[in-house]
């Protein structure tokens, strides 16, 4: 009986070696140009929201909001990449609201397929989610912001975000030979 158990154990234990998870990937969210950026009184100014490290990931969706200073700028538009397909041919559906004062809200989901969206944003390391136009009131230093909701784990300083992409998990041939080992012990202890 206590050969079985050891046995069981030294397999637990070989099992967790084996499922050691994998370090998650993570892609950078950002701005380009790069917060705080000069602007002049009276000019247009454009910002790029980018996404990189991408690692062969793609992107369907997003929901973001960003946040300036209303003493330097005004928002007046968002024009979005092209790499999640083209609005006007029905392959994506966006939305932008630029009326609240200090905040941008923009999004965007694509209706092409995963394989449609791999070969249209293959070979790319960077993705440029949409462009954000606004007016410039004042002259100096300014900058934008991501904002994010209560409990969401964003990790990053300035204006680069890091998300995890993938949450790592063990193999699923390992998940089924820790089960089926679990299984063939209970049954071995049932037969003694």
């Amino acid at each position: 009986m206590r050969k079985a158990i050891f046995i069981g154990l030294g397999m637990l234990v070989a099992a967790g070696v084996w499922l050691k998870p994998t370090p998650a990937e993570a892609v950078l969210l950002g701005f380009d140009p790069v917060s705080p950026f000069s602007v002049t009184s009276g000019n247009p100014v454009s910002v790029d929201v980018v996404i990189s490290d991408l690692g062969g990931s793609i992107v369907s969706a997003f929901d973001l909001d960003v946040s300036y200073d209303t003493t330097f700028l005004t928002a007046t538009s968002v024009t979005f990449g092209t790499d999640l397909g083209l609005p006007l041919f029905f392959q994506a559906l966006t939305f932008a609201d630029v009326t609240t004062p200090g905040v941008v809200d923009f999004r965007e989901v694509s209706l092409l397929s995963d394989a449609q969206l791999a070969t249209l944003q293959s070979g790319l390391t960077s993705i440029t989610l949409a462009t954000l136009q606004f007016n410039a009131v004042a002259s100096g230093q300014t900058s934008l912001a991501f904002l994010f909701g209560p409990g969401q784990d964003i990790k990053g300083a300035g204006n680069q975000v890091i998300f995890p992409t993938a949450i790592p998990e063990p193999g699923t041939w390992a998940v089924f030979m820790l089960g089926l080992a679990a299984m063939g012990l209970a049954g071995w202890h049932r037969r003694i």
